[in-house]
């Protein structure tokens, strides 16, 4: 009996640390967004997102009284939202200068073609804790709303 109690307890255990891959295609899209961003790569970082009038973008300050440091609805809108600053210098130094985050405390949450992921994010001296909610097209999982607190 001993024995069974021990590798049920294993069992679960491991079940516990596994990720579904649901999970893992998640997290690579993360990656594959950042990874697009730091590469410059406009087409590739909005691949990302799903092409719904309803996707969203924020990203704003942790501090009291917070500003929206940038929020748009819309894929088009996102899409022409960061298209200057992709072409822009800043961009293109932002690109050549790119620090990969490392990401902690993962939270996901999968429901039928609907999921969420919470994490937190560093990259340098900069910290975030990052919100995604997703949604599986055809599929593949797309960001629907993507809100960064910094």
């Amino acid at each position: 009996m001993k024995i069974f109690l021990a590798l049920l307890f294993a069992a679960c255990t491991l079940g516990l640390q596994a990720q579904s891959p649901d999970e893992i295609a998640i997290k690579k899209l993360i990656h594959d967004e950042t990874f697009a961003f730091s590469k410059g790569d406009l087409d590739a970082f909005m691949a990302c997102y799903a092409n719904h009038p309803y996707t969203h973008f924020s990203a704003m300050t942790g501090t009291p009284g917070a500003a929206v440091l940038n929020a748009a609805d819309g894929w088009e809108t996102i899409r022409a939202a960061f298209k200057p600053y992709f072409e822009s210098v800043e961009g293109k130094a932002m690109s050549a200068n790119f620090v990969q985050p490392t990401r902690s405390d993962w939270m996901i949450q999968v429901r039928g073609n609907t999921a969420w992921a919470k994490y937190s994010q560093s990259a340098g001296s900069g910290k975030s804790l990052e919100l995604r909610v997703l949604e599986k097209i055809d599929g593949q999982w797309k960001m629907v709303m993507k809100t960064t607190l910094l």
